[in-house]
């Protein structure tokens, strides 16, 4: 296995990692398959290739963008590392208001203070380091005790159901198409007692269910967002709360134009990092 990193140093280093995001997009390197952490240098983005042809040849693919800022490089790893290599950068860090997240290989170690989610990503990314998860989170909290139901569209590796179970939420339902993310997420749940209601490998586009949730959360990308618009909006009880993030500054204009619900009244929305996040309330009209 090889590990492709681009290391970005901290001088406008936002612009330079949304556009990275982008080439690897481009490149067919899911969204979910690219980890980013915080280095005292800067900022690295990881993913993971097999082969050594197709790592040299994104190494020299990534090498001929306008990426000047990004020190690119490939290493080896043994087929028992591979999928832990990239926990040396992850960190406790503050997710929210209330909460830090602290890898759970330091679940002994660590002296904090606070309310603290333990996380283990295994061979998924997906710990709370994005800044996409990170604004879902501060609206989940900020409805803290005004939600009982919560839908988690793309739960990866669970950690926005854990937020939603300690802000009051009892009947939590979450699904992912990667089964790689629901076995993650049901480890992290356990981890942090976090009971969800239903666990499992779907794609939201076909899901039949009529149920509705007092709080939906779908961070995905912005077309899949467009895309799954009425569905989304459909699952939220009159009243109740959308978050939606996944969407780049870049394409805000043409969700903000696209994403046209006229049940849903738009109450904040926050940029963070090259990234943006909405919320939304369902309104009580018919």
């Amino acid at each position: 296995m090889h590990e492709i990193m681009l290391a970005f140093p901290k001088k406008r280093q936002a612009i330079h990692i949304l556009a990275a995001r982008h080439i690897l997009h481009k490149l067919g390197i899911g969204e979910k398959d690219i980890a980013e952490a915080t280095t005292p240098s800067g900022t690295v983005l990881l993913f993971y290739i097999r082969s050594r042809c197709r790592a040299d040849f994104f190494v020299k693919r990534l090498r001929r963008t306008r990426l000047k800022s990004a020190a690119i490089s490939a290493t080896f790893l043994r087929k028992d590392d591979w999928q832990l290599k990239w926990k040396d950068y992850f960190k406790p860090f503050r997710f929210t208001k209330a909460l830090t997240v602290v890898p759970l290989r330091m679940k002994d170690s660590y002296k904090g203070r606070g309310d603290v989610i333990y996380i283990d990503t295994g061979p998924v990314f997906g710990a709370g380091t994005h800044p996409t998860s990170q604004m879902i989170a501060a609206f989940i909290e900020k409805k803290k005790g005004l939600f009982k139901s919560f839908l988690d569209v793309g739960t990866g590796a669970g950690i926005l159901s854990i937020v939603a179970s300690r802000c009051g939420a009892q009947d939590i339902r979450a699904i992912d198409i990667d089964r790689r993310a629901i076995r993650t997420a049901r480890r992290n749940c356990a981890i942090n007692r976090c009971s969800l209601s239903h666990l499992g490998v779907l794609d939201f586009r076909r899901w039949r269910s009529k149920r509705q949730f007092d709080f939906v959360a779908a961070n995905l990308l912005t077309d899949d967002l467009l895309t799954l618009d009425k569905k989304l909006a459909s699952r939220v009880k009159k009243g109740g709360y959308l978050a939606v993030s996944g969407i780049s500054l870049g394409n805000l204009p043409k969700f903000r134009r696209g994403f046209d619900i006229r049940s849903l009244r738009c109450l904040a929305v926050i940029k963070k990092k090259g990234w943006a996040a909405l919320l939304y309330k369902k309104l009580d009209k018919k």
